[in-house]
């Protein structure tokens, strides 16, 4: 089904809100998901293996076993990759579109963002995110990137924060590398200063 929303008017706090028209392409079958959608600036590519709902269900299991091991307090990275669904996400967007302006509107300013991740039973979750400029509660910052892979029986995490010299607050580099794995997780973190010193 490909179509277009266009002439849209949301309302906050009496506020009209009218977003660009979205463009959008979806097909769903037993066995495929596609979404293709466009508004502005922002970009959606998403395909998964499975209908929609399959899609859903799997990632709703994903959701309880991750809470239930968290409660329990064992991580079981084996049986949390099993109810991955199969899905590849691409998203990039900046700041004239609707969900930039949704975002906003709970707080979250964010500026450019692109997301490439691919999720899998067998591959577990690779891939990476990064947004450039996160603003939250007033608190600025400048990049954010993080990294994921799936190796052996771990999850492995690799997360950079960092405000260059313009920022008008805090000036740092902070990196956090870590993991995730059956007995629980590591991590190590490394923080430099304007002076790029180790602190």
């Amino acid at each position: 089904m490909q179509g277009l929303l266009s002439d849209m008017t949301a309302w906050r706090e009496k506020r009209a809100l009218r977003p660009d028209n979205i463009v959008f392409d979806l097909f769903t079958s037993k066995d495929t998901t596609h979404l293709v959608a466009d508004c502005a600036d922002f970009k959606l590519r998403m395909e998964g293996r499975g209908g929609y709902q399959h899609l859903l269900k799997r990632g709703g299991n994903f959701w309880n076993q991750l809470q239930h091991q968290l409660k329990s307090r064992h991580l079981n990275q084996v049986r949390l990759r099993e109810c991955l669904p199969g899905m590849k996400l691409y998203v990039k967007s900046g700041r004239n579109n609707l969900v930039y302006r949704i975002l906003k509107h709970f707080g979250f300013e964010v500026g450019k963002m692109s997301i490439d991740m691919e999720s899998s039973a067998i591959k577990g979750l690779n891939g990476f995110a990064e947004i450039d400029s996160l603003v939250v509660d007033s608190f600025q910052v400048d990049t954010v990137r993080l990294a994921l892979s799936s190796e052996n029986n771990a999850m492995v995490y690799h997360l950079q924060m960092r405000n260059g010299k313009d920022n008008p607050r805090y000036v740092f580099n902070a990196f956090v590398d870590g993991a995730l794995i059956d007995k629980g997780a590591y991590v190590k973190t490394r923080v430099y200063d304007e002076n790029n010193k180790l602190g």
